[in-house]
């Protein structure tokens, strides 16, 4: 009788064991690749770029609409260069321009620093000093800028200016109101019938399309495009420190024809 042949198991290579088919069997290829779904990611990018720039370009015309049908009411006082707001005797020989934001923490900064040189210069006959709008940072900032014309109105603007730009606050934060800026006028001491005048002109917003026009205009007839930007009789300051504006002053000086 035949004996039965054992049957063999699976062949081991070298001294360990296996672990089981698995362990040994190649990784198989998908026989085919897996096929997206959706549009490439490229797609979204794209889209989010053309969103954006939708938004942008919505924004601009928006404030291109305001400026463009507004209602430009005219300052009822005297007005300097590129209907900027003045001070200082006629003769001096130079004239200084500053376009400004009163939201604009560069505006405030160089208020701070170069202010007391400019009303010394101012009181010494050898500069007129002028502030011209450039009201870009919200409407906060247009909303300031009415109002310091309507101070203009009253014969307060300097002392409006500078109560704006010595109490600062973040920038579109709700801080300028129509309250605040009439507390303002107070504090800049308008009294009496010229107050309520104030405050109308405040509340009602007259000069914003005053402020908006002269915006647009600065930008194209002065090139400005950011704030402060000075001019020294023409010539745009790039040392906005005090030594910087008394060394163009000084040289403008010079190059007046006498």
């Amino acid at each position: 009788m035949a004996k039965k042949k054992k049957p063999r198991g699976p062949k081991l290579s070298g001294s360990g064991a296996s672990s089981g088919p698995a362990a040994s069997a190649k990784p198989r290829k998908p026989k085919y690749a897996a096929r997206r779904t959706g549009p490439p990611p490229v797609f979204w990018i794209v889209l989010a770029v053309i969103v954006v720039a939708a938004v942008a370009g919505i924004m601009v015309q928006s404030s291109r609409s305001k400026t463009e049908n507004a209602t430009v009411a005219t300052p009822k006082h005297a007005l300097g260069p590129n209907k900027t707001e003045i001070e200082g005797d006629a003769s001096a020989p130079v004239l200084v321009e500053e376009y400004g934001d009163y939201q604009c923490p560069g505006c405030q900064a160089f208020f701070q620093s170069t202010d007391p040189t400019i009303k010394r210069l101012v009181a010494e006959k050898k500069i007129r000093f002028a502030f011209g709008n450039y009201a870009f940072l919200g409407e906060e900032s247009v909303r300031a800028a009415s109002a310091a014309v309507c101070a203009a109105d009253a014969g307060k603007f300097w002392e409006f200016h500078d109560l704006l730009y010595s109490n600062q606050a973040g920038e579109n934060s709700g801080f300028l109101t129509h309250d605040q800026l009439i507390r303002f006028g107070k504090d800049a001491d308008i009294t009496g019938a010229a107050l309520d005048t104030f405050e109308q002109c405040v509340r009602s917003d007259r000069y914003d399309g005053f402020v908006r026009r002269q915006t647009e205009n600065t930008s194209k007839n002065k090139g400005v495009t950011s704030t402060p930007t000075v001019f020294v009789n023409g010539e745009q300051l790039q040392d906005l420190s005090p030594a910087g504006l008394i060394a163009a002053v000084n040289a403008a000086t010079v190059n007046v024809a006498p």
